[in-house]
C-alpha cells in the first residue's frame, strides 16, 4: 500500500470494530474487531471463531450459529435468546474458568439435568481443554453437552 493511501485511512479508535485481512495458518483469513476489543471474530463460511481473551463478554446470534469460541482467560459468558439452529463450542484454552449464562428468559439444561433461568453451567475447576456444546433444544432451552461442567445456581 502507497504512503498516500495509508496517509487518507481513518484512525482506528477504541469505540469502532473493523475488518483484519491477515494468514493463520498458511490460510488467508478475515478477522473481524469488536468495539470492545476484547475479542476477535474469524469471519468463514462454516461458522464464527471467536477468540475470548478477557472477562465479561456477551455472545451475538452470529457467534452462535455454528460458532467456535477458544476462551484463554476467566470468562463470564452471556449468550443471546435461543433461536432454531444456533450452536456454539466453548473450549478452554488454559486454566480458564468459564462461567455461562443464557437470556434471561432462557433454560439451559447440562449434561440432561435442568436448569432454572438464567442459570449458570460453570466449568469447574476450569482446567485446560474444558468444551461445552450449546445447541438449540427448544423454544427457551439450550442444550450443552460437556465434560463434566457443573449447574450453577
Amino acid at each position: 500500500m502507497s504512503d498516500k493511501t495509508l496517509a487518507s485511512l481513518t484512525a482506528a479508535t477504541p469505540a469502532t470494530g473493523g475488518l483484519i485481512y491477515g494468514t493463520q495458518g498458511g490460510a488467508d483469513r478475515k478477522f473481524t474487531l469488536t468495539a470492545a476489543g476484547a475479542a476477535v471474530l474469524e469471519a468463514t463460511t462454516t461458522g464464527i471463531k471467536t477468540l475470548i481473551v478477557s472477562g465479561v463478554q456477551t455472545l451475538t446470534a452470529q457467534q452462535c450459529n455454528n460458532g467456535v469460541v477458544y476462551v484463554t482467560a476467566n470468562a463470564y459468558i452471556t449468550l443471546p435468546a435461543i433461536a432454531p439452529g444456533m450452536s456454539v463450542t466453548l473450549i478452554a484454552v488454559g486454566a480458564t474458568y468459564i462461567s455461562v449464562q443464557p437470556d434471561t428468559s432462557d433454560f439451559i439444561y447440562v449434561d440432561g439435568i435442568g436448569s432454572v433461568a438464567n442459570g449458570n453451567p460453570t466449568a469447574s475447576p476450569g482446567q485446560n481443554g474444558d468444551k461445552a456444546v450449546l445447541t438449540y433444544y427448544s423454544g427457551d432451552t439450550w442444550y450443552a453437552a460437556t465434560n463434566g461442567w457443573s449447574l450453577g445456581a
